[in-house]
């Protein structure tokens, strides 16, 4: 009877990590993401966001395959999180997309982490797809007259600037 109750509790635990995380990555997922922004700001603190983009990586899918793409997302992965400090959440939002949650951090401290991390993956040869870059946007909460959903926009819209400028940059107009 342990046992069946024991394994019953792991899987429940296992079944609740994977309604959390990406499964590719292992980072947290979109459902997460939304719920640790909300969190934060229930709670009135401040917090960063870097939203994260890969570089062409359509094209780096169908030149090399979803296979090596995935090894990229892997890869890219592990370096945000490297970049992450311990309180920080790294989440992919989707495809080759990304969002890190910086609490307590300016938006000039989210800036130096965000160019840190580009530079990460400026220098890092990545297997046979070899070197890419990322376009990074970032915002930050409270701000004036914006909602919590509002600052994952401007954070999203800072990086299509980057992009729109030439990609591999670190963007944060506000």
């Amino acid at each position: 009877m342990f046992n069946g109750a024991g394994l019953l509790q792991e899987k429940m635990k296992d079944l609740s990590l994977q309604a959390q995380t990406d499964p590719l990555t292992g980072l947290a997922n979109r459902r997460t993401m939304a719920a640790a922004i909300e969190k934060l700001a229930s709670a009135g603190q401040s917090f960063s966001l870097i939203a994260v983009d890969i570089d062409h990586f359509k094209t780096i899918n169908d030149r090399f395959g979803h296979d090596a793409g995935d090894f990229l997302l892997q890869k890219i992965s592990i370096l945000i999180n490297q970049s992450s400090r311990s309180g920080d959440l790294a989440c992919r939002t989707g495809g080759e997309e990304f969002l890190l949650i910086l609490p307590r951090t300016t938006l000039t401290q989210a800036v130096e982490i965000g160019e840190r991390l580009r530079l990460m993956i400026e220098s890092t040869s990545f297997g046979r797809v070899g070197k890419v870059t990322a376009s990074l946007g970032v915002s930050c909460w409270p701000n004036e007259n914006k909602t919590v959903q509002q600052i994952i926009k401007v954070a999203d819209d800072n990086l299509y600037v980057a992009k729109q400028n030439g990609r591999n940059k670190v963007v944060s107009m506000e």
